[in-house]
């Protein structure tokens, strides 16, 4: 059994606590500094009370030693723990200090970084972990590396022991520091797809309609989340859809159109179709334009199934065949997300140094269930894991009883078994 004894060395002794820095905001934070009269030394762990019941504490390691001039031990750390810990100190205030014995006691099993307006390769965030070892950190503590080319700041610590955040840590070679998941981008370029199929203009058991629980629910929430946080994403959503035609034969369709039409494996004629409503778009507050989008998505089934017939002439429109807008799983879902993959694909080319990370993100009515090709599946999975894009999913549907996302692939014998797979390259 470890006792408290075990882990800290020798009894807690009362010592001054002091802030300085070099300003708000500051990278790097200025290093902690003891006087010789609290018999500390270089590299050694500490844990101090921020409050007088010793609720809040905080984790420190003691970078340099120096002469005081006062008779009390004394301790100095960067002045922004005092704002971020809204620590009440005066000169005559003195906290309890316990010196850590067992620093894997305190050691850290996740760290989450936040990355803003810069571009780190992988190679940067590597570099970046290999320094942090050893260290401790604390909540919304700044980070530097190469003389502020790299910054981050601390965000999310987890111990193995808690499953929620702490406020401080220690992070040893045993910390599960996963680059993918630690280094948070806040300016990442970012695509979002809206499947207009014919679930939108349902209605859910609440009573109102998919499209208006994608913009009032989803978007609201996500573009709310990003103006707490900051964020300065790159942003560009696009609506998508798939017409199928009552036709028999392409015979059917005006010449100019032929070349468009195309053929399903049950033999239906289709079309695609997208819209753009912002592309490469920057704002510090998403939210004034929900009122935009949801402009779009009301006019979008009209304009969509009377596209043709309002460009072509007056003869060839009376000839076109109707239209009807699929349902999700018949839509065009892999089609679309290769679209983003093939400008994701050239992220190399004329790099813009003030974004990290490339994501697309993909909101349906449906379940999660789409019937796709077998070969675009797979060429998909293979673009999107070769360029390291993030692909989440979003489904406003009903949860089935079964795990989604699903991919049916299409069969050409009718009577062979019916062919399923998980995308486990796609978050939900």
């Amino acid at each position: 059994m470890v006792t408290e004894e075990s882990i800290f060395e020798g009894a807690p002794f009362k010592c001054r606590l002091s802030f300085y820095g070099r300003g708000q905001n500051a990278t790097p934070t200025a290093p902690t500094l003891v006087t010789n009269r609290t018999n500390l030394r270089k590299g050694d762990i500490v844990v101090i009370s921020l409050d007088k019941d010793e609720t809040q504490q905080i984790v420190m390691q003691v970078d340099e030693e120096r002469q005081g001039s006062s008779a009390d031990p004394e301790i100095l750390v960067d002045e922004s723990i005092k704002r971020i810990f809204s620590v009440n100190s005066y000169m005559r205030n003195f906290h309890t200090v316990q010196k850590v014995l067992k620093k894997e006691k305190f050691a850290l099993y996740l760290v989450e970084l936040q990355v803003k307006e810069q571009y780190l390769s992988r190679g940067d965030m590597w570099r970046f972990t290999r320094k942090l070892l050893n260290t401790t950190v604390y909540y919304k503590k700044p980070l530097e590396m190469y003389s502020m080319r790299c910054t981050a700041t601390v965000y999310g610590l987890w111990v193995d022991a808690a499953p929620y955040r702490v406020s401080s840590g220690y992070i040893t070679k045993d910390t599960k520091v996963i680059v993918v998941i630690v280094f948070r981008s806040l300016s990442a370029c970012c695509t979002i797809f809206l499947q207009m199929s014919k679930e939108m203009w349902d209605f859910d058991h609440h009573g109102d309609t998919y499209y208006e629980k994608a913009v009032d629910g989803f978007l609201f929430d996500l573009f709310t989340r990003w103006k707490s946080m900051s964020c300065q994403h790159d942003v560009t959503m696009t609506l998508f859809s798939r017409v199928f035609y009552d036709a028999k034969s392409l015979e059917e369709f005006p010449v100019s159109l032929r070349q468009n039409i195309n053929t399903d494996h049950r033999g239906r004629f289709y079309e695609d179709f997208y819209r753009v409503i912002y592309q490469n778009e920057r704002y510090d507050d998403w939210l004034p334009r929900l009122a935009k989008i949801k402009q779009v998505l009301v006019n979008y089934k009209e304009d969509l199934l009377t596209y043709h017939k309002k460009k072509l002439p007056k003869s060839e429109a009376e000839k076109m065949p109707n239209g009807t807008v699929s349902c999700a799983a018949d839509g065009n879902f892999l089609e679309t997300l290769n679209l983003s993959s093939s400008v994701f694909e050239r992220h190399f080319i004329d790099r813009p140094f003030d974004r990290l990370g490339q994501m697309s993100l993909m909101i349906t009515p449906g379940a999660g269930v789409f019937e796709v090709e077998r070969e675009l599946a797979n060429m998909t999975k293979q673009r999107v894991l070769d360029n390291g894009i993030g692909s989440d999913l979003v489904c406003l549907g009903e949860q089935p009883l079964f795990a989604v996302p699903l991919f049916k692939f299409y069969k050409e014998n009718p009577n062979a078994a019916d062919d399923y797979q998980i995308p486990h390259w796609m978050n939900l």
